[in-house]
């Protein structure tokens, strides 16, 4: 279906989306954190800091999958 964007398609945004941001916003740009290896998240050791918040997105059904970078 060329031609046809699905607006509900889920992205995982790579970091070095954030290198095209005008220089002003740069110092707003989502961050990654990394966190130990013996908690909760299990492999999934890089989190985003976005606003002081840090964001594992649950993706999935049941949500038990993390996308992170």
């Amino acid at each position: 279906m060329a031609g046809v964007l699905d607006p509900d398609t889920h992205i995982a945004e790579p970091p070095q989306m954030w290198d095209y941001l005008e220089p002003e916003w740069r110092p707003r740009r989502p961050v990654i954190v990394n966190v130990p290896d013996d908690t909760v998240y299990g492999g999934s050791d890089h989190m985003w800091l976005i606003d002081g918040n840090i964001f594992p997105k649950a993706a999935g059904r049941g949500g038990n999958r993390l996308v992170t970078p």
